[in-house]
């Protein structure tokens, strides 16, 4: 495999195509390794907090098989190295095919960013523990790790929507139904979905200003929404999802 070190935006812009490519043959990779996600990170966050691309990419047969999205700054007297995206809103994780050489093209780029990178602290949060780098990361001696349990909603256990909802207790059905008449009386409740751009962007604004309230409302004193590029870059990222036909968004 042969290995390119990416450290310039207008080289990043035209990996694109290729990136894209990468995806569809990376089935189970996840929107925040898409090329827009990641994207719009660097170019709404990360590149206005000078941070420097350091995007490693892997080819074979001139086929890209592997992008392994970093980014580098000082911190005092080190270089660290830490993931391209928009800090700590997502795990991140690397593209790469699967085949026989998968562990063979991981290794390779592991050693340019360990021993030939000149990287003094490698920092690489919220690591999944099925990521394709884990066994890396495990496989390290110098590695400090810390584990914690990232909760999720399991869905396969009910067929739709009514069973989910009689697996629930007596107490909270009859609640939710209390809620919903109650609801009802401020005047009529429907559920719509967002499909004008216009309504898209109207819906995005008023999220914004409601989360933002509540957050305040409650005293959180530091929080994401109070950062304009952390604002620029959900917008764009929902924006592009829209543009591209991938958004679903329902408005009550």
């Amino acid at each position: 495999m042969k290995i390119e070190i990416i450290n310039e935006t207008q080289a990043l812009r035209a990996l694109e195509p290729e990136w894209n490519g990468l995806c569809t043959r990376v089935p189970d990779h996840r929107y925040n390794q898409t090329f827009s996600w990641l994207w719009r990170g660097w170019e709404c966050v990360l590149s206005k907090k000078n941070y420097d691309l350091h995007v490693i990419v892997g080819r074979t047969d001139g086929r890209v098989v592997l992008i392994w999205p970093v980014v580098v700054h000082r911190y005092l007297a080190w270089r660290m190295l830490g993931w391209l995206g928009a800090d700590s809103t997502e795990c991140p994780d690397l593209l790469v095919e699967s085949g026989p050489k998968t562990l063979e093209w991981l290794q390779a780029a592991w050693k340019i960013i360990v021993y030939d990178s000149g990287i003094a602290v490698i920092d690489f949060r919220y690591v999944r523990e099925d990521s394709p780098i884990a066994p890396l990361l495990e496989g390290s001696a110098n590695a400090h790790k810390k584990y914690s349990r990232a909760p999720y909603v399991a869905c396969d256990s009910w067929t739709n929507w009514a069973s989910y909802f009689k697996s629930l207790s007596r107490k909270f059905r009859n609640d939710q139904m209390r809620q919903r008449r109650r609801l009802s009386k401020c005047g009529g409740v429907s559920f719509e979905i967002a499909e004008t751009t216009v309504e898209v962007r109207d819906s995005l604004r008023w999220l914004l200003i409601q989360k933002t309230a509540f957050l305040d409302q409650m005293g959180v004193r530091k929080h994401w929404f109070q950062h304009r590029e952390n604002l620029d870059f959900f917008q764009s990222v929902v924006m592009d999802s829209h543009s591209s036909g991938n958004l679903y968004l329902a408005k009550l």
